[in-house]
């Protein structure tokens, strides 16, 4: 008991445990209320740190902790069994490394923003706490993504905030009527939304009247007993209705695919979209990557389509390897209506699973290693593409976001503000992983919430991941029909 008292005295087993609640909230879609919690408890933090040194260090453990949680699902790659390494400890390694390293890089984003509220909590006005307390929540994390940017810089990135896995924002979409404050800013505003809450409800307790703080376990009640009430959205400015057939699929990955395997796997996605002319769908979307045009011509794959008199789009995607040894992941809308195919290539890569940065270049040859790494991820060398299907697609057919640029939480806005989105296909694989449900949850918040802020419906086809749709107010939808095979599904939602 002495030890769990003298313990509890140290400052930075506040932050530390701020940290756990934080990051625990993502576990699952009921824990939201622990990220509440466990911001109070950061600020109590913050008012029993008596060093800037110890507010940096205090909100790195805090911010480092949160995504150590939040990316948890770093560890569904083990073991990675598809690149061949062995023994299975050096996997295990690899992961870890970079699971730490990302948690780390990303919490030095909050350690700033920590030091930043101590000093604000010392030399400013206790008034305004409210609201710059809750904007220095929302700057940790934006600083966070940035930072991490920087430290997975590699010749398929930029110095950006797109990776935003940990934003405690996107708990809110399990609130159903704090999620509408994404109607305003996005994640971002849900971020600061969600750290108003946790000031006020611990300033009500630092005033030690009792009144103030049963008032603040009220509310906080309140809240919670609050998530599930519907509140409506409002009415968007125009209404479009179309039925969209999604083809899912569960082909694992491979280091160097079986040609004769290759062709299997595209009979197969083949046999799915027939399926899916069965329900009259004005739109096809399979998964990222699936490659099923690959080798055939523009003619014979709009002759395919028409035939019978179809007129579906068909929304395919596959690796593009160029002259000069890099790759695209590239989209192609055929649109049969007009004979004309529509290109698009993936501008948000992810490290390590499509190109390597310069820092785990420099340290596996340090190590002696460059070799072994380099066998197992020459592959890996894909770069932002240059087709931009905004300045090219007709304003009737759909923006196409890809599997890692959900991420990115202003993805759909920009696209939006080139042009008007009667909707959105979001092609996905997440064959490299084992059932990464932290991963679904957090990119399924992350999508929902992008439909809402931007008022566009989103239907997401996926290779080992969900295939979902959302209406224009961030809600699930539920699919007008499914037909299940051998490897392939076909789901049918009406927009």
């Amino acid at each position: 008991m002495t030890f769990w008292v003298r313990a509890w005295r140290n400052v930075f087993v506040w932050y530390a445990t701020a940290g756990t609640l934080l990051g625990a909230a993502f576990l699952h879609s009921l824990l939201w209320p622990l990220a509440v919690l466990g911001l109070v408890l950061w600020c109590a933090a913050l008012e029993r740190t008596n060093r800037v040194r110890d507010a940096l260090i205090g909100g790195l453990l805090t911010g480092t902790i949160k995504v150590l949680f939040a990316i948890s699902w770093y560890w569904a790659a083990y073991p990675l069994s598809w690149m061949n390494i062995h023994p299975l400890f050096i996997v295990a390694l690899i992961i870890g490394l970079y699971w730490l390293l990302t948690s780390v890089t990303i919490g030095l984003g909050f350690a700033i923003s920590t030091a930043l509220a101590w000093w604000c909590r010392k030399n400013i006005s206790p008034q305004l706490h409210f609201f710059i307390l809750p904007l220095l929540v929302v700057a940790g994390e934006v600083l966070g993504s940035l930072i991490f940017s920087i430290y997975a810089l590699g010749p398929g990135s930029t110095i950006n905030a797109n990776f935003s896995f940990g934003y405690v924002g996107y708990l809110l979409n399990n609130h159903e009527i704090l999620r509408l404050g994404a109607l305003f800013g996005g994640v971002y505003t849900l971020s600061y939304v969600l750290g108003f809450i946790a000031v006020g409800i611990y300033s009500a307790f630092v005033t030690r009247r009792r009144v103030m703080g049963a008032a603040a376990i009220f509310v906080f009640v309140a809240i919670v007993a609050s998530a599930p009430l519907h509140v409506p959205a409002p009415t968007p400015s125009s209404v479009f209705h179309t039925r969209v057939a999604l083809i899912s699929s569960d082909f694992l990955p491979e280091a160097s695919p079986n040609p004769i395997e290759v062709e299997k796997k595209r009979g197969l996605l083949r046999k799915a979209v027939e399926e899916a002319f069965a329900y009259n769908p004005e739109y096809i979307l399979l998964p990222e990557a699936a490659g099923l045009t690959v080798g055939s011509d523009t003619p014979t794959t709009l002759a395919w389509l028409t035939e019978k008199g179809r007129r579906a789009v068909l929304i395919d995607s596959a690796r593009v390897d160029l002259d000069n040894g890099t790759a695209r992941v590239r989209a192609f809308i055929y649109d049969p209506a007009t004979s004309n195919v529509y290109e698009t290539d993936k501008q948000y890569l992810v490290p390590q699973g499509e190109y390597v940065p310069y820092v785990y270049e420099f340290l596996f040859s340090a190590l002696g290693t460059k070799d072994f790494y380099k066998d197992r991820t020459d592959t890996l060398a894909y770069r932002p593409g240059i087709q931009d299907e905004n300045n090219t697609t007709p304003g009737d057919m759909p923006a196409v976001i890809f599997c890692s640029e959900s991420i990115p939480p202003l993805s759909v806005f920009g696209m939006a503000k080139q042009r008007d989105i009667p909707f959105v296909v979001h092609p996905v694989s997440h064959s490299w992983f084992n059932t990464p449900w932290v991963l679904w949850a957090e990119t399924r918040d992350m999508v929902a919430l992008q439909a809402l802020q931007n008022g566009v419906p989103v239907v997401q086809a996926g290779n080992l991941a969900p295939t979902i749709g959302f209406d224009s107010r961030g809600h699930e939808i539920r699919p007008f029909a499914r037909h299940n095979d051998i490897h392939t599904s076909v789901v049918v939602y009406d927009l």
